[in-house]
Protein backbone atom coordinates (compact mmCIF):
# COMPACT_ATOMS: atom_id res chain seq x y z
CA UNK A 1 0.00 0.00 0.00
CA UNK A 2 1.20 3.68 -0.67
CA UNK A 3 2.89 5.93 1.85
CA UNK A 4 1.21 7.99 4.31
CA UNK A 5 0.93 11.14 2.42
CA UNK A 6 -2.15 12.83 0.93
CA UNK A 7 -2.89 13.14 -2.45
CA UNK A 8 -5.43 13.19 -5.14
CA UNK A 9 -5.54 10.10 -7.61
CA UNK A 10 -3.45 10.63 -10.44
CA UNK A 11 -4.50 11.07 -14.38
CA UNK A 12 -0.93 10.90 -15.68
CA UNK A 13 0.07 8.73 -18.92
CA UNK A 14 1.31 6.17 -16.56
CA UNK A 15 -1.28 3.78 -14.53
CA UNK A 16 -1.95 5.31 -11.26
CA UNK A 17 -0.47 3.05 -8.56
CA UNK A 18 -4.22 2.82 -7.04
CA UNK A 19 -4.92 1.19 -10.50
CA UNK A 20 -1.64 -1.03 -10.63
CA UNK A 21 -2.39 -2.32 -7.31
CA UNK A 22 -6.09 -2.91 -8.43
CA UNK A 23 -4.88 -5.25 -11.01
CA UNK A 24 -1.98 -6.84 -8.89
CA UNK A 25 -4.98 -7.51 -6.45
CA UNK A 26 -7.62 -8.92 -8.84
CA UNK A 27 -5.06 -10.57 -10.38
CA UNK A 28 -4.00 -12.37 -7.30
CA UNK A 29 -7.65 -12.55 -6.33
CA UNK A 30 -7.95 -14.61 -9.52
CA UNK A 31 -5.19 -16.87 -9.13
CA UNK A 32 -6.18 -17.98 -5.69
CA UNK A 33 -9.29 -18.75 -7.05
CA UNK A 34 -7.81 -20.78 -9.41
CA UNK A 35 -6.05 -22.68 -7.17
CA UNK A 36 -8.37 -22.91 -4.73
CA UNK A 37 -10.32 -24.30 -7.93
CA UNK A 38 -7.82 -26.82 -9.12
CA UNK A 39 -7.37 -27.87 -5.32
CA UNK A 40 -10.80 -28.38 -3.87
CA UNK A 41 -12.86 -29.43 -7.35
CA UNK A 42 -12.30 -31.74 -10.00
CA UNK A 43 -14.40 -29.01 -12.55
CA UNK A 44 -16.51 -25.73 -12.31
CA UNK A 45 -20.21 -27.01 -14.14
CA UNK A 46 -22.03 -23.91 -15.07
CA UNK A 47 -25.37 -23.33 -15.43
CA UNK A 48 -27.49 -20.70 -16.22
CA UNK A 49 -30.77 -20.11 -16.22
CA UNK A 50 -31.76 -18.41 -19.29
CA UNK A 51 -29.06 -19.54 -22.34
CA UNK A 52 -29.78 -20.79 -25.51
CA UNK A 53 -27.15 -20.34 -27.25
CA UNK A 54 -23.64 -22.05 -27.04
CA UNK A 55 -22.60 -26.05 -26.43
CA UNK A 56 -24.22 -26.81 -23.01
CA UNK A 57 -21.84 -28.77 -21.83
CA UNK A 58 -21.02 -26.60 -18.31
CA UNK A 59 -17.55 -25.49 -19.29
CA UNK A 60 -17.91 -22.17 -19.27
CA UNK A 61 -20.06 -19.01 -19.27
CA UNK A 62 -20.70 -19.18 -22.60
CA UNK A 63 -21.04 -22.76 -23.38
CA UNK A 64 -22.92 -22.98 -19.90
CA UNK A 65 -25.62 -25.68 -19.14
CA UNK A 66 -28.56 -24.28 -20.58
CA UNK A 67 -32.15 -23.74 -18.07
CA UNK A 68 -33.48 -26.26 -15.50
CA UNK A 69 -33.01 -29.13 -17.97
CA UNK A 70 -28.95 -28.04 -18.12
CA UNK A 71 -28.88 -28.24 -14.09
CA UNK A 72 -30.19 -31.75 -13.98
CA UNK A 73 -27.55 -32.38 -17.00
CA UNK A 74 -24.70 -30.60 -14.35
CA UNK A 75 -26.33 -32.74 -11.47
CA UNK A 76 -26.03 -35.87 -13.24
CA UNK A 77 -22.62 -34.81 -14.19
CA UNK A 78 -20.93 -34.07 -11.57
CA UNK A 79 -17.76 -36.17 -10.10
CA UNK A 80 -16.79 -35.80 -6.13
CA UNK A 81 -14.99 -33.05 -5.95
CA UNK A 82 -17.19 -30.53 -8.58
CA UNK A 83 -18.83 -27.78 -8.20
CA UNK A 84 -21.70 -26.50 -9.98
CA UNK A 85 -22.20 -22.22 -10.22
CA UNK A 86 -25.99 -21.42 -11.38
CA UNK A 87 -26.73 -18.03 -12.30
CA UNK A 88 -29.05 -15.67 -10.84
CA UNK A 89 -32.73 -16.84 -12.11
CA UNK A 90 -35.44 -19.54 -11.72
CA UNK A 91 -35.14 -23.39 -12.07
CA UNK A 92 -37.97 -25.50 -11.90
CA UNK A 93 -37.46 -29.48 -11.92
CA UNK A 94 -40.30 -30.27 -14.79
CA UNK A 95 -42.42 -28.01 -17.09
CA UNK A 96 -45.09 -30.30 -16.85
CA UNK A 97 -47.17 -30.94 -13.21
CA UNK A 98 -44.97 -33.71 -12.03
CA UNK A 99 -45.59 -33.60 -8.74
CA UNK A 100 -42.96 -36.71 -8.31
CA UNK A 101 -39.49 -34.23 -9.97
CA UNK A 102 -36.99 -33.11 -7.86
CA UNK A 103 -33.66 -32.19 -8.68
CA UNK A 104 -31.13 -34.87 -7.02
CA UNK A 105 -27.61 -34.75 -5.68
CA UNK A 106 -26.55 -37.81 -5.16
CA UNK A 107 -22.77 -37.48 -5.53
CA UNK A 108 -20.39 -37.11 -2.52
CA UNK A 109 -18.47 -33.86 -1.92
CA UNK A 110 -20.43 -31.26 -4.80
CA UNK A 111 -20.44 -28.03 -4.25
CA UNK A 112 -24.06 -26.45 -5.37
CA UNK A 113 -23.27 -22.87 -5.47
CA UNK A 114 -25.81 -19.51 -6.75
CA UNK A 115 -25.77 -15.98 -6.91
CA UNK A 116 -23.83 -15.77 -10.14
CA UNK A 117 -24.15 -13.36 -13.09
CA UNK A 118 -22.38 -15.15 -15.81
CA UNK A 119 -18.93 -13.58 -15.50
CA UNK A 120 -16.96 -14.49 -12.63
CA UNK A 121 -13.88 -16.84 -12.30
CA UNK A 122 -14.22 -17.27 -8.53
CA UNK A 123 -17.55 -17.69 -6.29
CA UNK A 124 -15.78 -14.85 -4.71
CA UNK A 125 -16.26 -12.56 -6.96
CA UNK A 126 -19.66 -12.97 -6.53
CA UNK A 127 -22.24 -9.25 -5.56
CA UNK A 128 -24.66 -11.46 -4.05
CA UNK A 129 -27.49 -8.56 -4.32
CA UNK A 130 -29.96 -9.41 -2.48
CA UNK A 131 -32.30 -8.50 -5.19
CA UNK A 132 -30.99 -11.24 -7.63
CA UNK A 133 -31.49 -14.92 -6.31
CA UNK A 134 -30.74 -18.23 -7.92
CA UNK A 135 -34.34 -19.91 -6.68
CA UNK A 136 -35.27 -23.56 -7.34
CA UNK A 137 -38.57 -23.49 -7.29
CA UNK A 138 -41.47 -26.67 -6.96
CA UNK A 139 -44.05 -24.52 -8.39
CA UNK A 140 -43.79 -26.03 -11.51
CA UNK A 141 -45.87 -24.50 -13.83
CA UNK A 142 -45.52 -20.71 -12.27
CA UNK A 143 -49.41 -20.61 -11.44
CA UNK A 144 -49.07 -20.78 -7.71
CA UNK A 145 -51.68 -18.01 -6.24
CA UNK A 146 -52.20 -19.45 -2.52
CA UNK A 147 -54.56 -21.34 -3.05
CA UNK A 148 -54.53 -24.81 -2.93
CA UNK A 149 -55.77 -26.39 -5.96
CA UNK A 150 -52.98 -23.75 -7.44
CA UNK A 151 -50.22 -25.82 -5.04
CA UNK A 152 -51.14 -29.27 -5.83
CA UNK A 153 -49.32 -29.39 -8.92
CA UNK A 154 -46.28 -28.56 -6.73
CA UNK A 155 -43.30 -30.73 -6.62
CA UNK A 156 -43.28 -32.40 -3.94
CA UNK A 157 -39.53 -31.97 -2.92
CA UNK A 158 -37.91 -29.51 -4.87
CA UNK A 159 -34.12 -31.06 -3.69
CA UNK A 160 -32.99 -34.17 -2.71
CA UNK A 161 -29.64 -34.24 -1.28
CA UNK A 162 -27.91 -38.25 -0.61
CA UNK A 163 -24.41 -37.69 -0.09
CA UNK A 164 -21.87 -37.10 1.79
CA UNK A 165 -20.39 -33.42 2.08
CA UNK A 166 -22.21 -31.17 0.14
CA UNK A 167 -22.42 -27.68 -0.29
CA UNK A 168 -25.55 -25.66 -0.59
CA UNK A 169 -24.67 -21.74 -0.91
CA UNK A 170 -26.87 -18.28 -1.71
CA UNK A 171 -29.88 -20.58 -3.04
CA UNK A 172 -33.58 -19.84 -2.86
CA UNK A 173 -35.88 -23.09 -2.38
CA UNK A 174 -39.29 -22.64 -2.49
CA UNK A 175 -42.91 -23.61 -3.44
CA UNK A 176 -42.18 -27.34 -3.08
CA UNK A 177 -44.75 -29.55 -1.26
CA UNK A 178 -48.30 -29.78 -2.63
CA UNK A 179 -51.62 -31.00 -1.58
CA UNK A 180 -51.22 -34.78 -1.87
CA UNK A 181 -47.54 -34.77 -0.86
CA UNK A 182 -47.55 -32.18 1.81
CA UNK A 183 -44.26 -32.87 2.94
CA UNK A 184 -41.45 -30.75 3.13
CA UNK A 185 -40.43 -27.96 0.49
CA UNK A 186 -37.02 -28.76 0.33
CA UNK A 187 -35.70 -32.27 2.06
CA UNK A 188 -31.94 -32.18 2.22
CA UNK A 189 -30.29 -35.70 3.27
CA UNK A 190 -27.21 -36.41 4.63
CA UNK A 191 -27.21 -40.34 4.13
CA UNK A 192 -23.95 -42.72 5.25
CA UNK A 193 -23.65 -45.48 7.59
CA UNK A 194 -22.31 -43.11 8.88
CA UNK A 195 -21.93 -40.10 7.28
CA UNK A 196 -18.28 -39.38 6.71
CA UNK A 197 -18.70 -35.73 5.66
CA UNK A 198 -21.60 -33.57 7.02
CA UNK A 199 -23.45 -31.00 4.35
CA UNK A 200 -22.79 -27.20 4.57
CA UNK A 201 -25.63 -24.94 4.14
CA UNK A 202 -24.99 -21.11 4.14
CA UNK A 203 -27.04 -18.55 3.24
CA UNK A 204 -29.87 -20.09 1.68
CA UNK A 205 -33.46 -18.90 1.84
CA UNK A 206 -36.12 -21.97 2.46
CA UNK A 207 -39.58 -20.15 1.75
CA UNK A 208 -43.54 -20.39 1.06
CA UNK A 209 -43.65 -24.26 1.21
CA UNK A 210 -46.60 -25.96 1.14
CA UNK A 211 -44.75 -28.50 3.47
CA UNK A 212 -42.03 -27.73 5.49
CA UNK A 213 -39.05 -25.77 5.12
CA UNK A 214 -36.19 -28.48 4.76
CA UNK A 215 -35.69 -31.77 6.52
CA UNK A 216 -31.89 -32.27 7.52
CA UNK A 217 -30.93 -35.66 8.57
CA UNK A 218 -26.94 -36.38 9.48
CA UNK A 219 -25.76 -39.77 10.74
CA UNK A 220 -22.59 -38.04 12.38
CA UNK A 221 -21.01 -38.50 15.16
CA UNK A 222 -19.00 -35.93 16.39
CA UNK A 223 -18.70 -32.58 16.47
CA UNK A 224 -15.81 -32.65 13.48
CA UNK A 225 -15.83 -33.21 9.65
CA UNK A 226 -19.03 -35.20 9.82
CA UNK A 227 -21.07 -32.37 11.70
CA UNK A 228 -23.66 -30.68 9.50
CA UNK A 229 -23.84 -27.03 9.76
CA UNK A 230 -26.47 -24.21 8.62
CA UNK A 231 -25.35 -20.76 8.80
CA UNK A 232 -26.93 -17.59 7.51
CA UNK A 233 -30.35 -19.08 6.52
CA UNK A 234 -33.59 -18.21 6.58
CA UNK A 235 -36.81 -20.17 6.89
CA UNK A 236 -40.15 -18.59 6.23
CA UNK A 237 -43.81 -18.46 5.21
CA UNK A 238 -44.50 -22.72 4.88
CA UNK A 239 -47.08 -24.14 6.01
CA UNK A 240 -45.52 -26.54 7.96
CA UNK A 241 -42.32 -26.20 10.45
CA UNK A 242 -39.54 -24.50 9.72
CA UNK A 243 -36.88 -26.45 9.32
CA UNK A 244 -36.51 -30.02 11.02
CA UNK A 245 -32.90 -31.73 11.72
CA UNK A 246 -31.85 -35.13 12.83
CA UNK A 247 -29.03 -36.08 14.25
CA UNK A 248 -27.18 -39.80 15.24
CA UNK A 249 -25.64 -37.56 18.33
CA UNK A 250 -23.48 -34.46 17.78
CA UNK A 251 -24.20 -34.36 13.95
CA UNK A 252 -25.43 -30.90 13.96
CA UNK A 253 -25.06 -27.40 14.34
CA UNK A 254 -27.31 -24.29 13.65
CA UNK A 255 -26.03 -20.25 13.29
CA UNK A 256 -27.51 -17.05 12.52
CA UNK A 257 -30.43 -18.31 11.29
CA UNK A 258 -34.32 -17.14 11.48
CA UNK A 259 -37.38 -19.59 11.21
CA UNK A 260 -40.55 -17.32 11.11
CA UNK A 261 -44.03 -16.83 10.01
CA UNK A 262 -43.90 -20.72 9.49
CA UNK A 263 -47.59 -22.79 10.15
CA UNK A 264 -45.73 -25.32 12.17
CA UNK A 265 -43.03 -25.44 14.65
CA UNK A 266 -40.02 -22.89 13.66
CA UNK A 267 -36.87 -25.08 14.63
CA UNK A 268 -37.43 -29.09 15.31
CA UNK A 269 -33.81 -30.61 16.52
CA UNK A 270 -34.07 -34.99 16.68
CA UNK A 271 -31.09 -36.18 18.05
CA UNK A 272 -30.53 -39.77 19.70
CA UNK A 273 -28.62 -38.85 23.02
CA UNK A 274 -27.24 -35.41 22.61
CA UNK A 275 -28.59 -32.40 21.65
CA UNK A 276 -26.99 -30.33 19.20
CA UNK A 277 -25.71 -26.31 20.06
CA UNK A 278 -27.99 -23.55 18.55
CA UNK A 279 -27.08 -20.17 18.66
CA UNK A 280 -28.13 -16.54 17.09
CA UNK A 281 -31.44 -18.24 16.10
CA UNK A 282 -34.64 -16.06 15.95
CA UNK A 283 -37.58 -18.27 16.21
CA UNK A 284 -40.26 -16.15 15.93
CA UNK A 285 -44.37 -15.63 14.83
CA UNK A 286 -44.46 -19.47 13.85
CA UNK A 287 -48.03 -20.62 14.56
CA UNK A 288 -46.46 -24.10 16.96
CA UNK A 289 -43.72 -23.92 19.14
CA UNK A 290 -40.78 -22.06 18.86
CA UNK A 291 -37.80 -24.74 19.25
CA UNK A 292 -38.41 -28.49 19.76
CA UNK A 293 -35.95 -30.83 21.02
CA UNK A 294 -36.46 -34.66 20.41
CA UNK A 295 -34.71 -37.93 22.30
CA UNK A 296 -35.49 -40.05 19.74
CA UNK A 297 -34.14 -43.02 21.96
CA UNK A 298 -35.48 -41.50 24.92
CA UNK A 299 -32.65 -40.70 26.66
CA UNK A 300 -31.60 -37.46 26.51
CA UNK A 301 -28.17 -37.21 28.03
CA UNK A 302 -28.01 -33.14 28.10
CA UNK A 303 -25.93 -30.86 25.33
CA UNK A 304 -28.13 -28.97 24.05
CA UNK A 305 -27.47 -25.37 24.52
CA UNK A 306 -29.35 -22.08 23.41
CA UNK A 307 -27.14 -19.15 22.83
CA UNK A 308 -27.97 -15.91 22.18
CA UNK A 309 -31.08 -16.83 20.58
CA UNK A 310 -34.74 -14.69 20.52
CA UNK A 311 -37.54 -17.12 20.48
CA UNK A 312 -40.95 -14.87 20.51
CA UNK A 313 -44.78 -14.68 19.74
CA UNK A 314 -45.02 -18.65 19.00
CA UNK A 315 -48.00 -20.21 18.98
CA UNK A 316 -46.76 -23.05 21.58
CA UNK A 317 -44.06 -23.06 24.03
CA UNK A 318 -40.87 -21.26 23.72
CA UNK A 319 -39.12 -25.15 23.75
CA UNK A 320 -40.70 -28.35 23.83
CA UNK A 321 -38.22 -31.15 25.10
CA UNK A 322 -39.68 -34.73 24.32
CA UNK A 323 -37.87 -37.56 25.84
CA UNK A 324 -39.45 -39.91 28.53
CA UNK A 325 -36.16 -40.11 30.62
CA UNK A 326 -33.40 -37.46 30.15
CA UNK A 327 -30.66 -38.13 32.64
CA UNK A 328 -29.62 -34.25 32.86
CA UNK A 329 -30.98 -30.34 32.30
CA UNK A 330 -32.06 -31.14 28.61
CA UNK A 331 -31.18 -27.61 27.70
CA UNK A 332 -28.76 -24.06 28.78
CA UNK A 333 -30.76 -21.09 27.59
CA UNK A 334 -27.68 -18.05 27.68
CA UNK A 335 -27.87 -14.75 26.95
CA UNK A 336 -31.25 -15.50 25.06
CA UNK A 337 -35.04 -13.74 25.37
CA UNK A 338 -38.22 -15.42 25.16
CA UNK A 339 -40.76 -13.54 25.01
CA UNK A 340 -44.83 -13.77 23.95
CA UNK A 341 -44.89 -17.05 23.44
CA UNK A 342 -48.12 -19.04 23.86
CA UNK A 343 -46.86 -20.92 27.26
CA UNK A 344 -43.92 -20.96 29.54
CA UNK A 345 -40.27 -21.15 28.22
CA UNK A 346 -40.12 -25.11 28.17
CA UNK A 347 -42.35 -27.94 28.65
CA UNK A 348 -41.79 -31.52 29.11
CA UNK A 349 -43.45 -34.23 27.23
CA UNK A 350 -44.07 -37.92 27.16
CA UNK A 351 -43.11 -37.90 31.01
CA UNK A 352 -39.41 -36.80 31.30
CA UNK A 353 -39.04 -38.51 34.75
CA UNK A 354 -35.63 -37.04 35.28
CA UNK A 355 -36.11 -33.90 33.23
CA UNK A 356 -35.22 -30.46 35.11
CA UNK A 357 -35.87 -27.05 33.89
CA UNK A 358 -32.64 -25.63 31.76
CA UNK A 359 -30.26 -23.02 33.17
CA UNK A 360 -31.37 -19.86 32.69
CA UNK A 361 -27.96 -17.69 32.76
CA UNK A 362 -28.17 -14.12 31.41
CA UNK A 363 -31.39 -14.24 30.00
CA UNK A 364 -35.22 -12.43 29.63
CA UNK A 365 -37.58 -15.27 29.97
CA UNK A 366 -41.16 -14.22 30.42
CA UNK A 367 -42.91 -16.34 33.37
CA UNK A 368 -38.89 -17.26 34.97
CA UNK A 369 -39.04 -15.34 38.09
CA UNK A 370 -35.64 -12.91 38.09
CA UNK A 371 -35.43 -13.19 34.32
CA UNK A 372 -38.92 -11.61 33.86
CA UNK A 373 -38.54 -8.70 31.98
CA UNK A 374 -39.72 -6.51 28.71
CA UNK A 375 -36.34 -6.87 26.57
CA UNK A 376 -38.81 -3.52 24.67
CA UNK A 377 -38.50 -4.64 21.19
CA UNK A 378 -38.34 -2.61 18.27
CA UNK A 379 -40.93 -3.26 16.18
CA UNK A 380 -42.05 -6.75 16.50
CA UNK A 381 -45.00 -6.28 15.01
CA UNK A 382 -42.66 -6.01 11.75
CA UNK A 383 -39.86 -8.39 12.71
CA UNK A 384 -37.45 -5.91 14.38
CA UNK A 385 -36.72 -8.10 17.48
CA UNK A 386 -33.73 -6.08 18.88
CA UNK A 387 -34.04 -4.41 22.03
CA UNK A 388 -34.77 -0.77 21.80
CA UNK A 389 -34.23 2.15 24.02
CA UNK A 390 -34.08 1.29 27.54
CA UNK A 391 -33.80 -2.56 27.46
CA UNK A 392 -32.49 -4.40 29.92
CA UNK A 393 -30.84 -6.42 26.98
CA UNK A 394 -28.30 -3.86 25.68
CA UNK A 395 -24.98 -4.37 27.24
CA UNK A 396 -25.82 -7.05 29.37
CA UNK A 397 -22.91 -9.63 28.38
CA UNK A 398 -20.02 -8.79 30.59
CA UNK A 399 -17.22 -10.31 28.48
CA UNK A 400 -17.53 -11.66 24.51
CA UNK A 401 -18.53 -15.34 24.52
CA UNK A 402 -16.60 -16.67 21.14
CA UNK A 403 -19.71 -15.70 19.04
CA UNK A 404 -18.64 -12.92 16.89
CA UNK A 405 -21.63 -12.35 14.70
CA UNK A 406 -25.27 -12.02 15.37
CA UNK A 407 -28.13 -12.98 13.36
CA UNK A 408 -28.00 -9.92 11.05
CA UNK A 409 -24.43 -10.22 10.69
CA UNK A 410 -23.24 -7.65 12.69
CA UNK A 411 -20.73 -7.44 15.32
CA UNK A 412 -21.47 -8.63 18.88
CA UNK A 413 -20.15 -6.83 21.72
CA UNK A 414 -20.18 -3.56 20.25
CA UNK A 415 -20.42 -1.23 23.23
CA UNK A 416 -23.25 1.22 23.52
CA UNK A 417 -21.85 4.11 25.48
CA UNK A 418 -23.56 4.67 28.88
CA UNK A 419 -25.52 1.86 29.18
CA UNK A 420 -24.80 -1.41 31.12
CA UNK A 421 -21.82 -2.25 33.50
CA UNK A 422 -18.39 -1.07 32.49
CA UNK A 423 -17.08 -3.11 30.11
CA UNK A 424 -20.31 -4.70 28.83
CA UNK A 425 -20.54 -4.78 25.35
CA UNK A 426 -22.67 -7.69 23.91
CA UNK A 427 -26.24 -7.71 23.86
CA UNK A 428 -28.87 -10.68 24.98
CA UNK A 429 -30.77 -12.40 22.12
CA UNK A 430 -30.24 -12.82 18.37
CA UNK A 431 -30.00 -9.28 17.52
CA UNK A 432 -27.78 -6.32 18.73
CA UNK A 433 -29.25 -3.00 19.81
CA UNK A 434 -26.19 -1.36 17.69
CA UNK A 435 -26.76 2.12 15.58
CA UNK A 436 -24.90 0.23 12.44
CA UNK A 437 -25.86 -0.28 8.87
CA UNK A 438 -24.64 -3.32 6.44
CA UNK A 439 -23.52 -6.71 7.40
CA UNK A 440 -20.05 -7.80 8.39
CA UNK A 441 -18.18 -10.77 6.38
CA UNK A 442 -15.92 -13.19 7.70
CA UNK A 443 -13.03 -12.21 6.30
CA UNK A 444 -9.42 -13.40 7.25
CA UNK A 445 -7.91 -10.79 9.11
CA UNK A 446 -5.56 -11.47 11.48
CA UNK A 447 -4.78 -9.76 15.25
CA UNK A 448 -2.64 -6.50 15.21
CA UNK A 449 -0.46 -5.29 18.33
CA UNK A 450 -3.53 -4.64 19.87
CA UNK A 451 -4.14 -9.14 20.01
CA UNK A 452 -7.44 -8.66 18.36
CA UNK A 453 -8.19 -8.16 14.46
CA UNK A 454 -9.50 -4.31 13.45
CA UNK A 455 -13.00 -4.01 13.40
CA UNK A 456 -14.95 -1.91 10.77
CA UNK A 457 -18.24 -0.38 11.32
CA UNK A 458 -20.71 1.57 9.11
CA UNK A 459 -22.99 4.02 10.90
CA UNK A 460 -25.83 5.81 9.38
CA UNK A 461 -28.22 5.43 7.05
CA UNK A 462 -28.23 2.52 3.80
CA UNK A 463 -30.11 5.15 1.62
CA UNK A 464 -28.16 6.49 -0.81
CA UNK A 465 -29.85 10.00 -1.53
CA UNK A 466 -29.59 10.24 2.18
CA UNK A 467 -25.90 10.41 1.51
CA UNK A 468 -25.65 10.13 5.74
CA UNK A 469 -22.84 7.81 6.10
CA UNK A 470 -19.59 6.96 7.92
CA UNK A 471 -17.13 4.09 8.78
CA UNK A 472 -15.50 4.00 11.93
CA UNK A 473 -12.81 1.00 12.69
CA UNK A 474 -11.66 0.14 16.30
CA UNK A 475 -9.39 -2.09 18.09
CA UNK A 476 -6.77 -0.47 16.22
CA UNK A 477 -3.21 0.57 17.44
CA UNK A 478 -2.85 4.29 18.46
CA UNK A 479 -1.79 6.75 16.32
CA UNK A 480 -1.19 4.35 13.23
CA UNK A 481 -2.46 5.65 9.67
CA UNK A 482 -5.14 4.14 7.71
CA UNK A 483 -6.86 4.27 4.32
CA UNK A 484 -10.20 2.72 3.67
CA UNK A 485 -10.97 0.62 0.46
CA UNK A 486 -14.19 0.31 -1.45
CA UNK A 487 -15.37 -1.63 -3.99
CA UNK A 488 -18.81 -3.61 -5.41
CA UNK A 489 -17.10 -6.90 -5.13
CA UNK A 490 -15.59 -9.33 -2.43
CA UNK A 491 -12.71 -10.97 -3.08
CA UNK A 492 -9.37 -12.82 -1.61
CA UNK A 493 -6.12 -11.89 -1.43
CA UNK A 494 -3.65 -12.91 1.47
CA UNK A 495 -0.70 -10.89 1.83
CA UNK A 496 -1.06 -8.11 -0.24
CA UNK A 497 -0.03 -4.92 1.35
CA UNK A 498 -0.13 -5.92 4.77
CA UNK A 499 -0.54 -9.29 7.00
CA UNK A 500 -4.49 -10.34 6.61
CA UNK A 501 -6.04 -10.50 3.50
CA UNK A 502 -7.56 -7.95 1.03
CA UNK A 503 -11.19 -9.31 0.77
CA UNK A 504 -12.24 -6.81 -1.77
CA UNK A 505 -12.20 -7.86 -5.96
CA UNK A 506 -12.92 -6.11 -8.87
CA UNK A 507 -12.33 -2.44 -8.96
CA UNK A 508 -11.08 -1.00 -5.65
CA UNK A 509 -11.07 2.46 -4.76
CA UNK A 510 -8.70 3.77 -2.29
CA UNK A 511 -9.75 7.07 0.01
CA UNK A 512 -6.42 8.86 -0.56
CA UNK A 513 -7.70 12.05 -0.93
CA UNK A 514 -7.32 14.99 0.71
CA UNK A 515 -8.15 14.83 4.81
CA UNK A 516 -8.84 10.57 4.28
CA UNK A 517 -5.86 9.54 5.11
CA UNK A 518 -6.24 9.60 9.14
CA UNK A 519 -4.20 8.64 12.41
CA UNK A 520 -6.15 6.45 14.96
CA UNK A 521 -7.13 7.93 18.09
CA UNK A 522 -5.36 7.17 21.21
CA UNK A 523 -7.97 4.46 21.66
CA UNK A 524 -7.44 3.46 18.40
CA UNK A 525 -10.60 4.42 16.46
CA UNK A 526 -10.56 5.30 12.80
CA UNK A 527 -13.72 7.18 11.87
CA UNK A 528 -13.96 9.23 8.40
CA UNK A 529 -17.52 10.48 7.09
CA UNK A 530 -18.18 9.32 3.20
CA UNK A 531 -19.13 11.23 0.50
CA UNK A 532 -22.29 8.59 -1.32
CA UNK A 533 -22.01 11.08 -4.33
CA UNK A 534 -17.98 10.71 -4.86
CA UNK A 535 -17.39 7.29 -3.83
CA UNK A 536 -13.15 6.38 -4.97
CA UNK A 537 -12.73 4.04 -8.14
CA UNK A 538 -9.33 3.50 -9.65
CA UNK A 539 -9.89 6.23 -12.67
CA UNK A 540 -12.70 8.13 -11.29
CA UNK A 541 -15.29 8.62 -8.66
CA UNK A 542 -18.69 7.54 -8.73
CA UNK A 543 -22.35 8.13 -6.84
CA UNK A 544 -23.98 5.48 -5.00
CA UNK A 545 -27.28 3.92 -6.76
CA UNK A 546 -29.95 2.75 -4.76
CA UNK A 547 -30.07 -1.27 -5.18
CA UNK A 548 -26.24 -1.37 -5.51
CA UNK A 549 -24.09 -3.05 -2.67
CA UNK A 550 -20.47 -1.80 -1.71
CA UNK A 551 -18.12 -3.41 0.67
CA UNK A 552 -15.49 -1.39 2.67
CA UNK A 553 -12.67 -2.73 4.31
CA UNK A 554 -9.47 -0.69 6.13
CA UNK A 555 -5.71 -0.76 5.73
CA UNK A 556 -3.66 0.58 8.38
CA UNK A 557 -0.44 0.85 9.76
CA UNK A 558 0.70 -0.88 12.90
CA UNK A 559 3.80 -1.71 15.51
CA UNK A 560 5.30 -2.85 15.75
CA UNK A 561 5.04 -5.16 12.22
CA UNK A 562 3.85 -5.02 8.77
CA UNK A 563 0.39 -2.78 7.86
CA UNK A 564 -2.70 -4.85 8.43
CA UNK A 565 -6.41 -5.10 7.06
CA UNK A 566 -9.27 -4.88 9.08
CA UNK A 567 -12.64 -6.98 8.69
CA UNK A 568 -14.87 -5.99 5.69
CA UNK A 569 -18.35 -4.57 5.84
CA UNK A 570 -21.21 -4.84 3.53
CA UNK A 571 -23.94 -1.89 2.79
CA UNK A 572 -26.82 -2.85 0.65
CA UNK A 573 -27.43 0.58 -0.80
CA UNK A 574 -31.02 1.19 -1.06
Amino acid sequence: MPNDTTRSQSTSVRRPRSVRLAARARATAALFGALTAVGSAQAVLHVDADLTTGANDGSSWVDAYQGSAGLHLALAAAAPGDEIWLKVGTYRPSATPDVSARFVLDTDDVALRGGFEGTELSPLERVLDPGRETVLSGDLLGNDDGTPSSSADNSARVLDVAANGPVLEDLRITAGGNETFGYSLSVVRNFGAPATRGARIRRCVLDEGVGSGAAISSNGFTWNDTTTKVVDCTFRANAGNGLAMFSRERGIEVDRCWTVDNGGDGLVLTTNDFGPPVSNVVSARNGGRGIVVQFVDSEGFGGTGFDHCTVAFNGGYAIEVDCTTCFAAITRFESSIARGNNGGLIQFSNGGSNASLPSVINSLVQGVPGADADPRFLDPANGDYRPGPGSPAIDAVALPDGIPFDAARQYRAVDVAGVGAPGSESDLGALESTGTVGRHDECTSVPNSTGSPGRLFARGSDVATDNDLSLAADRLPANRFGMLLASRQRGFAPGVGGLGALCLGGAIGRFNGPGQILPTSAAGVFVLPVDLTALPQPSSFVAVQPGETWRFQLWHRDVPGPSQFSGVVTVAFR
